[in-house]
């Protein structure tokens, strides 16, 4: 025959279902949105990309005005007024990096963060999101496994586990930051001693700043998705949480 549940263990089972329900409120509750943080950061990326092609023109400019120099083409004051705008966007541009670099960690911390909000486990310690970028050798790929560990947790289908699987874009993001610091420590910060050797340098930054201009506009991409794809899973949880409240 059919068997009935006593109104006892039903009671308890609705009160046990009702506390599992507000204990997923409470924690979604913590949630910080990153939709503003992201589009910050973005922002910045975007004047740090103008930073650099700035940048470009003003290496190829430097580099111009010293062969002009040699030549005799350009005069010692010219050469010195180009010379004088080439070292304050060089200023220019580790001051878009420090700030750049100080809201992305506060965009890291704050993804990485509300993975609990949704009641998945970090696989890191969140304290990474700050030290991963710092920790000598380990700077190398803790930032990268922090990145994809957002990702996972990040998944707006809570239907099935998280899928390990990252994408491209975080990928090719990673690769070009980490060729941007080889390149970095492999220049070095000695002054050449003539003036060929400034020519030569003021070449290769060329090429070092045009690079950044690639890493900034995909680094612009990157952050969207992630800030899309959290975003949007913030969204779900609730439509699903408002779906199941006890009646």
């Amino acid at each position: 025959g059919k068997v009935e549940i006593a109104p006892e263990a039903a009671a308890a089972a609705r009160l046990l279902a009702a506390q599992a329900w507000e204990e997923r409120r409470t924690r979604l509750a913590t949630y910080k949105p990153v939709l503003g943080v992201g589009t910050f950061l973005q922002l910045l990326l975007g004047i740090a990309t103008l930073v650099s092609i700035y940048a470009v023109w003003l290496d190829v400019a430097y580099r111009n005005a010293l062969t002009g120099f040699m030549d005799g083409t350009v005069s010692i004051d010219d050469a010195i007024a180009v010379e004088d705008q080439w070292s304050l966007s060089g200023t220019i541009g580790i001051l878009m990096y420090v700030i750049v670099g100080v809201v992305w960690i506060i965009w890291m911390w704050r993804l990485y963060r509300n993975v609990e909000a949704f009641g998945r486990e970090r696989k890191h310690s969140i304290h990474w999101c700050i030290w991963g970028w710092v920790i000598p050798i380990g700077s190398l790929w803790i930032p990268r496994m922090v990145t994809g560990d957002i990702w996972v947790k990040s998944d707006p289908d809570f239907s099935r586990p998280p899928s390990e699987r990252i994408p491209w874009i975080i990928n090719l993001w990673w690769g070009l930051f980490l060729v941007s610091v080889v390149i970095g420590r492999g220049l070095g910060f000695s002054e050449p001693e003539d003036i060929d050797g400034w020519i030569d340098l003021a070449s290769t930054y060329t090429w070092i700043d045009s690079f950044a201009v690639i890493l900034a506009v995909v680094s612009v991409f990157m952050v969207r998705s992630l800030t899309d794809r959290q975003s949007a899973t913030h969204e779900a949880v609730q439509v699903d949480l408002r779906s199941t409240m006890p009646m």
